[in-house]
């Protein structure tokens, strides 16, 4: 049986991406715009961590959040 809201997935836009990296770690702030098959849709912040280890960047840690309760994105993290 399928599920259409994990066959239609959630897709992600992105709206900015500011990253700071110096000798092989860096920290990036991606801002979004995401819609699930539901129909829902959400503004929102990944940060990455990232390690230059073997020739190629590698995640060593993901979180996001998004908007709720009033509290917007602030305004350096979107399009100028």
């Amino acid at each position: 049986m399928h599920d259409p809201y994990y066959d239609n997935g959630y897709l992600e836009f992105e709206i900015k991406k500011v990253v700071n990296e110096y000798n092989g770690i860096a920290n990036v702030f991606q801002t979004f715009h995401g819609k699930d098959s539901e129909g829902l849709e959400e503004n929102g912040i990944n940060s990455y961590q990232l390690v230059y280890f073997n020739n190629r960047w590698w995640i060593a840690n993901l979180v996001w959040t998004v908007e709720n309760n009033g509290i917007k994105i602030p305004k350096k993290y979107l399009k100028n």
